[in-house]
């Protein structure tokens, strides 16, 4: 059975017009963080603007130098010394605001040692070449003899030291017999950023 309707009503309904006009302030902000920092550390940080050119960025830290590198920027910068467990950084660009919060690495090596030739005689001139991942200030290798200031050379990071020694009658009395006639002269090399000073101890093979 068909049931007819009481009443009938009509009703206008008005509706706001949906804005056509564009947002340009709308563009996704993309940011590259690294996987962990050491305290001290130079690490960097890759800004990208999809859908448009890269604006003018603000960081939380100091920014030690930019390049640009295609439609990235790239900022390089250092994590306090005095960073502990993680490291809150925030970027601010016209894209939004990126925040991030950075595991700390305290065990990482900040510097890199290698000796040429690794296995020298008496006599024979040795190379030492360091590579900070810190802006260095000077860098010292710790002879028996006296400390051996290096020459930095280019830019970092990372940032190189170089310098040569000869090896001399005084260096082989210091050093520790390991087997038949080789034997070992222990060193270390000491770099440092204004109050604060990292060291590594490296080994010489002496025929």
């Amino acid at each position: 059975m068909a049931l007819e309707p009481l009443g009938q009503r009509e009703v206008l309904l008005a509706f706001t017009p949906i804005p056509t006009a564009p947002l340009p302030q709308a563009r996704p902000l993309r940011v590259e963080w690294p996987l962990e920092v050491a305290p001290g550390e130079v690490a960097q940080v890759r800004v990208r603007l999809e859908g448009g050119s890269l604006p003018e960025v603000r960081f939380s830290l100091p920014v030690l130098k930019e390049r640009r590198e295609g439609d990235d920027l790239v900022l390089l910068f250092q994590a306090p010394w005095e960073a502990r467990e993680r490291l809150e950084v925030i970027l601010w660009a016209e894209g939004g605001e990126s925040r991030a919060f950075l595991p700390l690495n305290p065990g990482k090596d900040l510097l890199l040692v290698r000796l040429d030739p690794p296995r020298a005689s008496l006599g024979e001139r040795v190379e030492v070449r360091v590579e900070t991942l810190f802006p260095a200030e000077e860098v010292h290798l710790l002879l028996p003899t006296g400390a051996l200031p290096l020459v930095a050379e280019g830019e970092g990071p990372p940032w190189v030291f170089v310098g040569t020694f000869r090896v001399e009658e005084a260096l082989l009395k210091e050093a520790r017999s390991l087997t038949g006639s080789l034997r070992a002269l222990s060193l270390e090399v000491r770099a440092r950023q204004g109050e604060v000073e990292r060291g590594k101890e490296v080994r010489l093979l002496l025929r």
